[in-house]
């Protein structure tokens, strides 16, 4: 007997997967609640389309029969009357039966998704219907995060939320906080961000004003005790005194947490905490059950190690399972002054790699957010190998470090780009390694079958004498008589021909800037995807070295730095010796020696 009752138990908290309660109702008890609907016109009304010439700017029309209105912004109009009406029903009733009160706190705690879109509200001044207090009624993709983070609750695991911006997902966390403390007893939650500000400052627009946003509209009844601006209610601290429940606002400043404990942790915009490995260890006793909740913010920070650990339990909210959004609200978006491909990358796209602040190339588009830009990084024949055309490689040694070779091609440029130029530069091969030597690399050159027109180059190092007092371009050119065995290969090889190396001198700034220029022309720069992903990846990371702005708070570039010398910088150097060799406008005439060329001339000058 007592075993099939816990089965029974067993079985009902499997069947219901939005509440944490032993004893909570099933699913099919609990009514169902209206939600929201999207509006659709009957013919007449105004709804609203994007610009034919300015992509960034909204015109109005007449609708016709039976397509879904759009507002300014061009998302898509949606009503909640009905919902409102059963609000207002379940409250007119609770207010005057204790018995129907009763049965509502039951409902609420056997359901956090019932809770929300019966009794919460929620504060968004950016609507353009100009509503700021608006019912909370969840979407689909919300129900589904609901879910999984009541299932983390439960294992008391920690997960990664990786979102694009107005998701909601700051709004949901909040709400989980006070139906977690409000409806059961001795929960801790912690919400932990970079200012004080931004998780307390008494507003919605901090994690605990929206805490107290939320609280402040339930029915007296329902909060367990607490009085805004009251003992339970003070700077950085919130009781629930019915339940013990609290809710507690920390600083991400590396001791964050050490000296509680707590049920859940909540840590807003992870990816942008300074320090970020620091405060983990700091945390990692506060609790077993941590949300990390961001935009990315590149991959130099603990959210990126996250974010690629395959254990690690991942919520993605992305923009296009937003039920309101659409490809034109969201073309519009992507139009407006403030947004460029790091923003868009970081806010929406929930790309790591192409969000790194400081960009040496913010223009490198990876992917297609509007008609007719141009994008760098494709697939198909144009990034392909042409047997009928030369190839160039840009080179970049490793003395102590990678070695990076990138291969190129000039192609006629795509007949809709061809007003801005003529031939398209195609990096459609690379190759790279360490601890090979240049007879090494000689092979792998010449075993690649191409033809090729030249090979451009660093002539710094490729000039600089090894212990036998030769060179990379020494040995490249050398003549070598019979096979020689490779160790790193483990085999013999034959290098073939001589390699001849060209170069070219220059200050560091120049080839960057010749470089620049290329991206900046639509139809000048594609790379093949598939073939060449570090490329592609260094493009989308190389950066200047950042320091915190301290008005802003946001990671700005240093003031006459060089962009950084790590595993990006290698293919960037090996295509901006070809560029500027090839197409470079500059040529020093200063008198300077060919082995001052390279990355770390004092002198350089950010665009």
């Amino acid at each position: 007997m007592f075993l099939r009752m816990m089965n029974n138990k067993k079985k009902k908290r499997q069947m219901n997967m939005f509440s944490l309660w032993d004893d909570a109702l099933s699913l099919e008890s609990i009514p169902a609640i209206p939600s929201y609907e999207l509006v659709s016109a009957t013919g007449g009304e105004t709804t609203y389309d994007l610009e034919t010439r300015r992509s960034h700017i909204s015109q109005s029309r007449e609708a016709l029969p039976g397509e879904v209105l759009r507002q300014p912004n061009l998302r898509f109009c949606h009503r909640w009357e009905k919902n409102i009406e059963w609000r207002a029903a379940i409250q007119t009733e609770a207010a005057t039966k204790l018995e129907f009160r009763e049965l509502q706190l039951v409902f609420c705690k056997s359901s956090f998704i019932y809770w929300i879109n019966t009794f919460c509200w929620t504060y968004n001044p950016r609507l353009p219907t100009g509503e700021m207090i608006i019912p909370f009624v969840t979407y689909p993709y919300q129900e589904q995060a609901a879910t999984w983070f009541l299932n983390r609750i439960k294992r008391m695991e920690s997960g990664l939320v990786e979102k694009s911006r107005e998701m909601g997902a700051s709004w949901l966390a909040a709400a989980l906080a006070v139906w977690l403390v409000i409806f059961h007893s001795g929960y801790v939650v912690y919400f932990m961000s970079m200012t004080e500000d931004s998780v307390d400052n008494r507003a919605p627009d901090s994690l605990l004003g929206k805490c107290r946003f939320l609280l402040g509209y339930l029915p007296d009844w329902m909060r367990g005790g607490w009085q805004e601006r009251s003992a339970s209610d003070v700077h950085m601290h919130i009781v629930i005194p019915e339940t013990g429940g609290m809710i507690r606002g920390i600083l991400s400043k590396g001791t964050a947490g050490r000296s509680g404990r707590s049920g859940i942790l909540f840590a807003d915009e992870f990816a942008f905490v300074e320090d970020s490995e620091k405060v983990l260890r700091a945390i990692s006793a506060l609790t077993n059950c941590k949300f990390f909740i961001s935009t990315p913010n590149g991959m130099g920070n603990s959210q990126y190690v996250m974010s690629q650990n395959p254990d690690m339990p991942k919520l993605r909210l992305h923009y296009k399972s937003h039920p309101l959004k659409n490809p034109e609200s969201q073309r519009l978006d992507r139009n407006q002054p403030e947004m460029n491909e790091q923003t868009w990358a970081s806010e929406q796209e929930i790309d790591y790699h192409a969000s790194t602040p400081s960009r040496v190339y913010p223009n490198f588009l990876s992917f297609e957010d509007v008609d007719a830009t141009w994008v760098h990084v494709q697939d198909g024949p144009l990034v392909e190998y042409d047997h009928d055309l030369d190839v160039d490689t840009g080179q970049d040694y490793g003395m102590a470090d990678a070695t990076f070779i990138v291969f190129i091609q000039i192609k006629t440029t795509p007949i809709f780009y061809s007003r801005s130029t003529r031939t398209t530069v195609v990096i459609f091969d690379e190759l790279y390694g360490t601890d090979t030597t240049v007879d090494e690399w000689r092979y792998l050159l010449n075993a690649k079958g191409y033809r090729y027109r030249r090979h451009v180059g660093d002539l710094r190092t490729g000039n600089q004498s090894d212990s036998l007092k030769s060179s990379w371009i020494m040995n490249f050119r050398r003549t070598l008589h019979g096979p020689i065995y490779s160790r790193k290969l483990r085999m013999s090889i034959d290098p073939g021909p001589p390699i001849i190396i060209m170069g070219k001198r220059n200050n560091a700034f120049r080839p960057i800037q010749t470089v620049q220029r290329l991206i900046s022309t639509p139809g000048g720069l594609a790379i093949n995807a598939k073939a060449c992903p570090r490329t592609v990846e260094a493009f989308q990371n190389w950066a200047y070295p950042t320091q915190r702005n301290p008005v802003t708070a946001k990671e700005e570039a240093i003031p006459n730095s060089e962009p950084q010398h790590d595993g990006y910088s290698h293919p960037m150097k090996a295509f901006a010796y070809w560029a500027d060799f090839t197409m470079g406008r500059y040529t020093s005439d200063d008198g300077k020696r060919p082995d001052l060329w390279g990355f770390e001339t004092p002198r350089l000058i950010r665009l």
